[in-house]
């Protein structure tokens, strides 16, 4: 019974989570420990994201800059909550880190970004789902590829490397190819599990 409660507030909360969409929020389902997350707000008492009337109050309090914490029963334990653990991730900004972090504390982190209108899932400190917040479809091997491939970051490598061969070509090209051969596959591969 507790297990299959639990599974009905992740679904409400993705839910949710993608019809907020490009707004951007942060839910975390699960009450880690205070230590990893603080707020200054009062708790507003008895809302249930599964009871339709409160998660409409819910989502717009997930508009608000910081986290909004759901425990395992529905109950909105937190809202603007400010997550004091971290984990990178790559091409990604703070939301993406805090998600990612307080997810390896017996969370999982649902997150809407206001920048690619993705929804993603974190578990145990990885993303384990992608979902078109426009279409509601996850993301395909392809999508996920050109993500990568749009990457500031593989830009930056990839002028950093043509720029290397054009003023010491003799020396570089092989080294350039065999590398970035070796880091594009790499990359493409883990981008694509």
């Amino acid at each position: 019974m507790k297990i299959k409660k639990q599974e009905e507030v992740i679904k409400k909360t993705l839910q949710s989570a993608i019809e907020v969409g490009r707004a951007g929020s942060l839910f975390v389902i699960g009450v880690p420990e205070k230590k990893y997350w603080k707020t200054s707000y009062k708790k507003i008492k008895g809302l249930n994201i599964l009871n339709d009337d409160d998660n409409q109050v819910i989502k717009k309090l997930a508009e608000i800059d910081g986290a909004t914490i759901i425990e395992n029963n529905g109950e909105m334990a937190a809202y603007g909550a400010t997550i004091k653990t971290s984990k990178h991730v790559l091409g990604h900004g703070k939301r993406h880190g805090s998600a990612a972090g307080i997810s390896m504390h017996k969370s999982i982190a649902i997150l809407s970004s206001e920048e690619d209108g993705y929804v993603r899932v974190f578990k145990n400190g990885s993303c384990i789902e992608e979902i078109n917040a426009k279409t509601k479809v996850s993301a395909t091997a392809i999508e996920k590829m050109a993500n990568f491939i749009n990457n500031p970051d593989i830009r930056a490598l990839t002028a950093g490397g043509v720029a290397l061969s054009i003023v010491a070509a003799p020396l570089t090209v092989p080294f350039l190819v065999f590398t970035g051969t070796y880091f594009l596959v790499n990359k493409s591969i883990k981008a694509m599990k």
